[in-house]
């Protein structure tokens, strides 16, 4: 049960600020098979520029080209849009982590 209850807040955390954001930039294919699949590469590629570069800063920026890249191919969007569905997805996901942060003080202080 505590697997199923991870892998949701996984795909929560990292799908769903992907489909958003493919949505308020209009992108061709915003669905979730299709975001899943671009995060799962866009992981992959940064694994990949931090293995391929020792320079971590320049690793991150490689990183997030090829995200762009990567997004603007299966989600149909120009290489721009791309790079703002990455900027925006992040930008929700700091979002999320801190509206659970704050739901997890508030509980905290209820018990």
């Amino acid at each position: 049960m505590d697997m199923l209850i991870a892998l949701a807040a996984l795909i929560l955390f990292t799908v769903v600020p992907v489909m958003l954001s493919a949505r308020l930039m209009g992108a061709r294919y915003p669905r979730f098979g299709r975001s899943l699949l671009a995060v799962i590469a866009a992981a992959l590629a940064h694994i990949l520029a931090l293995y391929a570069l020792r320079d971590p800063l320049i690793a991150h920026f490689l990183a997030l080209f090829l995200t762009a890249v990567i997004f603007a191919a299966l989600l149909g969007a120009k290489i721009v849009q791309a790079f703002f569905i990455a900027v925006v997805a992040v930008i929700i996901q700091v979002l999320i982590g801190f509206g659970l942060a704050a739901m997890g003080i508030a509980f905290e202080q209820m018990f």
